[in-house]
């Protein structure tokens, strides 16, 4: 499903204030990921959760280099004038990567849906089925996501920045399923599950004379000036 891009919504710009003062600088460490660390963000395809597998999947195997099996058809046997293959390694290659794709396919989707697939023997074939068969939203995926985004704790002891993630994250899942939460509900939503030592915020956006979080009013964009910009937790310690 090619993805639609979206002008960013305003709990982007509510999130970046209430992060901005709380999120330490990037290190090396905390950017590099692992193959081993990677597979456990991947989530089991259950079929209504598909457009939020697809891209974990893809990038799970592509950290392991397994992605070029799906993209790449099996290579053709070429030979010299002996009749000697020429390009026996790369078709070994291609054989064992696309076991690969198809071992993490098994053990990355639900047993109750396998079946129809297991008797693909290219990963390629399998990929494109499941597409076929899961990418287009059902009214159960719409539902699942907006549950998920509503069920998510904001935490009241640790660092909120993996709860708004994952918030956006299924707010940009709805939109994917052409089913787009208002701009205004989605700052209402988040301010509702704030903690409580984040009241202060709420406070300071009742005082605001703006209606609501507009890129403007975050961003100071020169042909977008407010004159009265909303303020974040920045600018008030």
């Amino acid at each position: 499903m090619k993805h639609v891009s979206t002008p960013p919504s305003s709990l982007s710009f509510i999130v970046e204030g209430l992060l901005m003062s709380l999120t330490p600088e990037p290190t090396l460490s905390t950017m590099s990921t692992t193959a081993s660390s990677f597979v456990g963000h991947v989530p089991t395809l259950k079929g209504p959760n598909y457009l939020q597998w697809a891209p974990l999947i893809t990038g799970y195997l592509r950290t392991i280099g397994a992605w070029w099996a799906i993209t790449t058809d099996e290579p053709a046997i070429e030979s010299d004038n002996s009749g000697k293959v020429t390009n026996q390694s790369r078709i070994d290659s291609w054989h064992d990567t696309n076991d690969k794709c198809l071992s993490t396919f098994t053990m990355m989707i639900d047993p109750n849906l396998i079946h129809p697939f297991e008797d693909n023997e290219n990963a390629s074939d399998t990929w494109k089925a499941l597409k076929e068969k899961f990418s287009t939203p059902s009214t159960a995926s719409k539902y699942l996501e907006l549950k998920a985004m509503y069920d998510t704790t904001v935490p009241e002891d640790s660092h909120p920045q993996a709860a708004f993630a994952k918030i956006c994250r299924h707010l940009d899942l709805l939109r994917d399923y052409q089913c787009d939460v208002p701009a205004t509900l989605q700052s209402l939503l988040v301010l509702v599950k704030l903690p409580w030592y984040m009241d202060v915020f709420t406070q300071i956006l009742n005082m605001s004379t703006s209606t609501m979080v507009t890129p403007s009013s975050v961003k100071g964009k020169e042909k977008e000036k407010e004159e009265d910009p909303l303020p974040t937790l920045a600018d008030i310690e």
